[in-house]
């Protein structure tokens, strides 16, 4: 009988990453280097970290842009549709969902809501229905905390990717493993 492989879910918090890589971009020196793409492909992150996994789903957890850059100058209503076409091809790619939070506040004191929630929410969900042996969670937030904490006591593996100068030691202390954000996983969605 062959062994049935370890099934995989991959949970990307994309704010918490986008400026993690944003604050790369900062260090180097380079604001748009093509080594860290903010736009990136999440399929190439995931199958990255797969090993001899079964890959059973990539949850993308994100804001659409506020429409209120669609008034503003040049700059900011293309900042818009260049992330409204990244959301609209990722809806497009099988074995990936996307989900949406909620802005909230004024424009240059914008606050997302519900994001870290829907997470959570999922993380556990599927834990309790048996979808997923281990979960990779893409994020350095310490709201996961309890998330990660309830998922282990349900008997599953927790991984977390994390990036370098920005571990949550609470975090990485509860997940089984931890991995280094590498740009090798970062490459660009082709839109």
């Amino acid at each position: 009988m062959p062994v049935q492989k370890e099934k995989l879910f991959v949970f990307i918090d994309y704010s918490n990453t986008y400026n993690r890589i944003k604050d790369i971009h900062k260090k180097s020196k380079c604001f748009n280097n093509p080594n860290w793409p903010t736009f990136f492909d999440p399929r190439i992150l995931s199958k990255g970290l797969l090993q001899d996994r079964t890959l059973e789903q990539i949850m993308f957890y994100c804001t659409k842009p506020p429409t209120c850059r669609l008034r503003g100058n040049t700059k900011e209503q293309d900042s818009y549709h260049e992330q409204m076409r990244y959301i609209m091809k990722l809806e497009g790619c099988s074995g990936l969902t996307v989900k949406y939070g909620n802005l909230k506040g004024i424009p240059g004191d914008w606050r997302e809501k519900g994001l870290d929630t829907q997470l959570s929410v999922d993380m556990i969900m599927h834990a309790v229905n048996e979808q997923y042996d281990t979960a990779i969670l893409v994020s350095n937030d310490t709201d996961y905390v309890p998330a990660v904490q309830a998922v282990r006591s349900l008997g599953k593996k927790v991984e977390l990717l994390f990036f370098k100068g920005n571990p949550c030691d609470e975090l990485k202390n509860l997940c089984n493993t931890t991995i280094r954000a590498r740009s090798k996983y970062f490459e660009p969605l082709r839109m």
